[in-house]
């Protein structure tokens, strides 16, 4: 199963004058940690450098499975059917062959089309048996995915990965389980799933009773009318809806949070859909990144948000605009809201352009800021006309806050990440 590999020498000291191995003398635990990082086929391909290394492979916890490392030659050219062969054939050796008493901290599996139903599970379950900790799956399949039951009531899993999305355009089918389970599970990370039920989904997420941190991208929510996430435990949730994923996964469905205990809330999407937050009350930290599309009125939804999260002590909000027609001006409301009223200390105002509506907005928190701190405000990068005048046309506007100060950056190119998304 192993192809050929050039010799690779090892880093030696001399001590009495004996050569020393450094790295296969360190304890075992180091030398997992570091192969770890290593795709298995490399681990194996490894055992023939030291004869201390020659059965390691059998022991260690970390597997990782990547169909595309599988070639033990780039030379050499083979198709789609044997490339799926070879692939099984290894990950079913190196299953079968490892010490079956040593827990597996970790399992990754990244392959495209090539493994049916029947052979998912059999790997599954047998992970599952070893009590394994970490779950990655990064897998295509035309047919619904459903977890074998010896996995959901796995006791030793804290965290799960399913990423359906190796093509652009396709989300895989996630079949949820309809009983108990995951009573470890500590992090869900879907990414391109899509789900069928929405009551199944609500029941699923909240009778995980450690589930602590909960990421959705480019999820397509079939049928659904509302997305309940309700749960005493979670307290890290990522939505991101702007996906490449058609149709949009939360069209016409309306993001209901019921989460007391939610520390972080990261949110891209419609500034359309329809929001209800409920009780948030331990919300430290709150990044949304707004797609407005059209002209249709989005302050409403916007203050929702806003109500939804006053909580916060840091809110980051980024709003793209599509288009809006000559003469379209947000209508922000006259009286204040609280977290910008009572709580918000700094605003930093990204892209700026100084059109009547971003003006709007600044007027706004000026206005009603009664707290505010600092605005920083950071010129659009693809060029600003008049910044002098704009700047001195805000510098003007009344504030609430006597102590808040008013800064004007030059753009920055990564302002994507310093958004935090």
């Amino acid at each position: 199963m192993v192809g050929a590999f050039k010799s690779t020498k090892i880093p030696r000291l001399r001590c009495g004058g004996e050569d020393v191995d450094r790295l296969s003398n360190l304890p075992e635990p180091i030398i997992h940690h570091i192969f770890s990082f290593l795709g298995t086929i490399d681990v194996v391909r490894a055992s023939a450098v030291s004869r201390k290394w020659r059965c390691f492979w059998l022991s260690i916890p970390y597997l990782n499975f990547n169909i595309h490392n599988i070639w033990s030659n780039p030379q050499e050219k083979w198709s789609l059917e044997k490339i799926n062969e070879k692939f099984k054939d290894f990950v079913n050796w190196v299953l079968l062959s490892q010490n079956g008493s040593i827990n597996i901290q970790r399992f990754l599996l990244s392959c495209f089309n090539c493994v049916d139903d029947y052979t998912l599970y059999r790997w599954l379950s047998a992970v599952a048996q070893r009590n394994v900790q970490v779950l990655d799956l990064d897998i295509i399949s035309e047919e619904p995915i459903k977890l074998p039951l010896c996995l959901v009531t796995c006791e030793s899993l804290v965290s799960l990965k399913l990423d359906f999305g190796k093509k652009v355009y396709h989300q895989g089918v996630l079949e949820l389980p309809t009983c108990a389970g995951f009573t470890r599970l500590k992090s869900l990370d879907l990414q391109k799933v899509e789900l069928l039920d929405s009551n199944l989904f609500r029941k699923f997420i909240s009778s995980c009773p450690l589930l602590e941190n909960l990421n959705m991208a480019a999820c397509f929510f079939r049928d659904f009318k509302i997305l309940d996430i309700s749960t005493t435990s979670l307290k890290h949730l990522t939505i991101d809806d702007v996906g490449f994923c058609e149709p949009k996964g939360l069209a016409n469905c309306e993001v209901k949070l019921a989460c007391p205990n939610l520390l972080s809330l990261k949110f891209s999407g419609s500034a359309e859909l329809e929001f209800s937050f409920e009780g948030l009350k331990s919300l430290k930290k709150a990044y949304i990144y707004l797609d407005i599309d059209g002209d249709d009125d989005v302050c409403y939804g916007v203050s929702k948000i806003f109500n939804g999260v006053r909580n916060a002590e840091v809110l980051k909000l980024n709003m793209v605009v599509s288009w809006f027609k000559d003469g379209d001006l947000w209508k922000i409301p006259d009286k204040g809201i609280p977290c910008l009223t009572h709580h918000l200390k700094t605003v930093e105002i990204l892209e700026f352009y100084g059109n009547e509506n971003q003006l709007e907005l600044v007027r706004f928190i000026l206005k009603c800021g009664q707290v505010l701190q600092k605005m920083s405000i950071t010129w659009g990068y693809s060029g600003v006309k008049y910044p002098i005048k704009i700047s001195r046309q805000v510098k003007e506007f009344p504030r609430l806050s006597p102590t808040a100060a008013l800064e004007f950056l030059e753009p920055f190119y990564e302002w994507f990440d310093h958004f935090g998304l």
